[in-house]
């Protein structure tokens, strides 16, 4: 039975709503993410699950959620180089 936890294999990231970045989303990396009310949040990206579903992990409140389940627009930024919690 296949597991429904994100892995950092295979390509992700395709559908990510920033269609001008050059390269997906690397899982195990944090990014500062803005949000529509422009808030700045810091999310790690954690990879799909074996459905194809991209995960995040918001670094300050470790909340995991998939891009599907968003409910408001944002804005995939830079890689952030603050340290992060564990995996």
């Amino acid at each position: 039975m296949k597991s429904d936890r994100p892995s950092d294999e295979g390509k992700c990231g395709e559908k990510a709503p920033e269609k001008n970045r050059e390269q997906p989303p690397v899982a195990g990396r944090s990014y500062l993410v803005t949000l529509c009310s422009g808030e700045i949040r810091r999310w790690r990206h954690l990879g799909c699950d074996a459905r194809g579903a991209v995960w995040w992990r918001d670094v300050e409140t470790l909340a995991e959620f998939s891009e599907s389940s968003l409910m408001y627009a944002w804005t995939l930024g830079a890689p952030s180089d603050e340290d992060d919690h564990p995996a």
